[in-house]
């Protein structure tokens, strides 16, 4: 799969000896600017607000089959932000402007004309990019860890929630939950590998078509935001309306179809994401005139 493939050749950096990764990797941090992080702050109150907002619309007959909804909408946007869509979307806006950068400067061709090839060039500055800030293996395992307390904590809420389901209601309600809860855990991990990888090739693609460091950068956020809006919306359409409409169809109910759905709903996600992945990795392999074997040297390299 391209996406676990892409995954692992960035956990695993090639050519960190390489004179182009060391100069990227080692260049001095820039600050962000007050007014920067004020609007980037501003923009992620505002849409916790409207995320909350969006709870007191939720259609009835959705929070009957999905009773967590209010509480999980507002909770899987903080783990989005701060998660696969924030690492994505901060990996975007910095390798976007460094690629274009080096194509402006007039730099690109002539270490492209190396072995390497374009392509290797732009994956040296890629995982150049992406292990400036921390080592990957260090923010992956922080990652794991937070997901493990997460399913935790679900299941140290259901524990409760089971125990004082003394009506009926409170046990349906109960019994639906883990088919939302435990799902949600693991698209949030799913979520974390995919986004770094739609980001970083998303800014490799949109460095390659406008080779101006302002407007790549300022494309590539805009695209992957666009990316992550499509296919969370597509998953919970597809998991949520399509799927039990054809379950119903077949007339497949029951225990059976709630933990189905579940599983259905993780893979559709995760599908959607190698899709996409799978073909941004082909645009920019035709955008570079990439050859096969240059594309294996990357997406096959040993640990």
């Amino acid at each position: 799969m391209t996406t676990l493939q892409l995954w692992h050749a960035l956990r695993n950096p090639r050519n960190v000896q390489h004179p182009l990764f060391k100069r990227i990797h080692d260049m001095p941090r820039r600050q962000v600017r007050l007014n920067l992080r004020v609007l980037i702050g501003g923009s992620i109150i505002a849409g916790m607000l409207l995320v909350c907002g969006l709870t007191y619309v939720v259609p009835p007959q959705l929070i009957r089959f999905y009773a967590a909804l209010p509480i999980a909408l507002p909770l899987l946007y903080i783990a989005v932000v701060f998660g696969g869509t924030g690492r994505g979307v901060t990996l975007a806006g910095r390798i976007s402007p460094v690629i274009a950068a080096e194509h402006k400067n007039g730099t690109f061709e002539t270490i492209a004309a190396t072995r390497e090839g374009k392509i290797g060039v732009y994956w040296t500055i890629i995982n150049a990019c992406v292990h400036r800030d921390a080592n990957l293996e260090d923010t992956n395992l922080l990652q794991i860890r937070v997901t493990g307390v997460m399913a935790a904590l679900v299941t140290f809420f259901l524990l409760i929630f089971y125990l004082n389901a003394w009506s009926r209601m409170a046990q349906d309600v109960f019994w639906m939950l883990p088919f939302v809860l435990y799902p949600l855990v693991a698209i949030y991990y799913i979520d974390y590998i995919t986004s770094i990888v739609t980001g970083v090739l998303v800014a490799a693609v949109a460095a390659a078509q406008l080779q101006r460091p302002l407007q790549a950068q300022i494309t590539a956020i805009i695209v992957f935001l666009l990316v992550q809006a499509i296919t969370y919306l597509l998953t919970y359409v597809l998991a949520v309306g399509a799927v039990p409409a054809l379950f119903a169809q077949i007339e497949f109910t029951g225990m059976v179809t709630r933990l189905s759905m579940a599983g259905i709903a993780v893979v559709l996600y995760f599908g959607l994401r190698e899709g996409i992945n799978w073909l941004l990795w082909r645009v920019l392999a035709w955008r570079l005139q990439a050859a096969p074997a240059e594309l294996d040297s990357i997406t096959q390299h040993p640990a």
